[in-house]
């Protein structure tokens, strides 16, 4: 699919002190909750001043068909699986940028004793503990769907399983008022407010950020700015928590 310049990148008559370019790129709700989205748009505008940059907030698989559709030209999105999907479709490249670890959090009267999150679901059958799923197909939502399937368990059989309304940060606040336990991000939990909720269990390294973005978008005006993502996001992301693959 032709990335949809004229919706996505409108192209301004370059002139004094106006910016040539408009571009919107795909963003996660982790990682506007963990401070780096806001960070790398600000560096971005620093290196690419010409340009008129913003991003949208969304989750993985919004972002991804949006991606799709032609209506950004790239974004920063932690679903490997949807990812290649994508990429398979042949009009988009993927580039892994950072990572971190996905958590298992419960309040600090929980009674769950685990060493793995798929461990920790399974533990949840046999008490009286809540969940609280994403629920928004987000990345943290795919990951959390994969884990109920390796336990083996339907969530829907658990009596006390319940659904945020999305978003990291909300769904982090919410489950602290309600007393329940939650899948997050490293990143967006040392961040957030937790209202008493704590570190149960990790699973280390499952988290991939990647840069997908359209091939027609980097053999022209994006190019540089792409390679810009590629070189400065893992650098920008470690202030928040994430690292290197």
């Amino acid at each position: 699919m032709l990335f949809k310049v004229l919706t996505a990148l409108s192209i301004l008559w370059a002139a004094p002190g106006k910016a040539e370019q408009d571009i919107t790129f795909g963003m996660t709700t982790t990682q506007e909750a963990s401070g780096f989205a806001n960070a790398l748009l600000g560096e971005m505008k620093t290196a690419f001043p010409t340009f008129d940059l913003s991003y949208s907030i969304a989750g993985t698989s919004q972002q991804l068909r949006v991606l799709q559709d032609g209506f950004v030209p790239f974004a920063i999105t932690h679903n490997a699986a949807k990812e290649q999907e994508l990429i398979a479709q042949g009009d988009h490249t993927r580039q892994i940028l950072f990572a971190n670890d996905f958590l298992f959090v419960g309040p600090e009267t929980s009674t769950i004793t685990c060493q793995s999150i798929h461990e920790c679901l399974a533990a949840l059958l046999q008490s009286d503990e809540t969940f609280m799923s994403r629920g928004d197909q987000s990345g943290t939502h795919a990951y959390e769907m994969a884990q109920w399937a390796i336990a083996g368990i339907d969530p829907n059989a658990l009596e006390n399983y319940q659904v945020s309304s999305g978003g990291a940060a909300n769904s982090l606040r919410i489950c602290g008022i309600r007393n329940c336990h939650i899948i997050v991000d490293e990143s967006s939990f040392s961040t957030s407010q937790r209202n008493g909720l704590v570190e149960i269990a990790r699973d280390p390294g499952t988290n991939l950020y990647s840069l997908i973005s359209a091939i027609d978008f980097a053999q022209g005006a994006g190019q540089d700015i792409l390679l810009w993502v590629e070189n400065e996001a893992p650098r920008i992301s470690e202030k928040f928590g994430y690292r290197r693959p």
